[in-house]
């Protein structure tokens, strides 16, 4: 599993969020996601963001490394080269805002998906 994981929120494939990276923490990304998910705000994938970067910084005291990365950027067909985005062994971890839903993808979390997720639908 990989050991570094960048979240990026989104809302139906548009309007990404930059991503958040964290050096370390990524075989624990899905739960840290489902932790936070209380606290983003559904319908809006940049305070979504930027309440789930808020979350880590205030839980997680064992990761090197907390960063903004530029959101992806994705080709004409709305598809996202998430292998060249999350090179290595990065996790990337795509959040639909809309959908309450996450997927997996590039490194060890690709293929994960997690649905129902308890978004703050109050934050409108």
């Amino acid at each position: 599993m990989a050991s570094r994981v960048v979240f990026v929120c989104h809302e139906n494939g548009e309007e990404w969020s930059p991503g958040i990276y964290l050096h370390l923490g990524g075989e624990r990304a899905f739960d840290l996601l489902r932790e936070a998910a209380p606290r983003m705000c559904m319908y809006d994938a940049a305070a979504a963001a930027a309440q789930l970067c808020g979350f880590l910084c205030e839980r997680i005291n064992d990761v090197h490394g907390v960063a903004l990365c530029p959101p992806p950027t994705p080709d004409a067909d709305g598809g996202v080269d998430w292998e060249a985005y999350g090179p290595g062994d990065w996790g990337v971890v795509a959040v639909d805002v809309l959908d309450a839903g996450a997927e997996g993808f590039a490194g060890g979390l690709a293929g994960r998906v997690v649905g129902g997720l308890p978004l703050d639908q109050s934050c409108l």
